[in-house]
């Protein structure tokens, strides 16, 4: 369903189905040019909300729809609904909905790029280091790479080993089914870091942090970004000083930095991050 906005510029899509799962039919909202003169990049917004709340909501994508891309807010399922990794089988299903929806929407099927904040930004995270890994594809519109480009981690959570306590009832005991601790090898694999691997391709990273953040801690950014640069990709790590979690009170830097950064990874413009 197409809805109007105030900018008659953009067309906006709501409650698109992209996936089908035992929970429920995945819904998905779209953001992009009303006129387009050539093949748009994509961009795939994944919300925060611990893995148990949240919801698609196309404004995240508006400032990147204003700038000529592709853009949607899928939902994905929640711990409740069922537990890693079905999250990101959902939002490889996303990625693959883009390319297998290319021809009709306009989309340039090789700039697909995707951003999340705290769980998103793990998730986000996680389906730029595991390209092809079968344990991690899931089944929704098969056929397609899964394959993303360039990705943006906003105080995304990366690892479980931190100190914190993560009883069962915590939100990644949720999300794992167990406590982490009682399942060590699961949570090693939860955690993005766990797939880099040297050989393979890895896209371009873009690590933002608040350096208040009291939820997830700034070494979360900190171990990501070694890896990333440990294996030889390319990535770029901006704390943002005095940021909290949220970072809603630094939200327009954040979406300068990530315009900027698909800017420079899709249309080669150095003169941005």
């Amino acid at each position: 369903m197409e809805i109007k906005r105030m900018n008659p510029d953009l067309v906006t899509l709501i409650d698109v189905p992209y996936a089908h799962t035992p929970a429920r039919t995945l819904y998905l909202d779209a953001v992009y040019p009303r006129h387009a003169e050539a093949p748009m990049p994509a961009v795939i917004f994944l919300h925060g909300g611990s893995w148990q709340s949240g919801d698609k909501l196309p404004f995240y994508n508006e400032f990147l729809a204003r700038a000529g891309y592709f853009t949607i807010c899928p939902q994905y399922r929640f711990s409740r609904e069922a537990t890693f990794p079905a999250q990101i089988h959902d939002a490889k299903a996303a990625v693959r909905w883009l390319r297998a929806n290319a021809a009709t929407y306009h989309i340039d099927a090789e700039r697909i790029g995707i951003w999340g904040h705290s769980a998103g930004g793990h998730t986000a995270s996680f389906v730029g280091t595991s390209a092809g890994l079968p344990d991690f594809a899931g089944d929704q519109n098969a056929g397609f790479d899964d394959s993303v480009a360039a990705v943006v981690s906003v105080s995304g959570v990366i690892y479980l080993d931190d100190g914190k306590p993560r009883p069962v009832d915590s939100a990644t005991g949720r999300l794992l089914g167990a406590a982490p601790a009682d399942v060590p090898e699961l949570a090693r694999a939860f955690s993005p870091i766990t797939h880099i691997r040297a050989s393979a391709i890895v896209p371009p990273f873009l690590i933002l942090h608040g350096t208040d953040d009291r939820v997830v801690q700034m070494s979360h950014a900190e171990k990501l970004y070694a890896a990333l640069r440990s294996a030889g990709a390319e990535a770029t790590l901006v704390p943002i000083l005095d940021g909290d979690h949220s970072l809603a009170a630094d939200w327009g830097i954040v979406q300068q930095l990530t315009l900027g950064f698909f800017e420079r990874v899709f249309r080669g413009n150095r003169r941005t991050v």
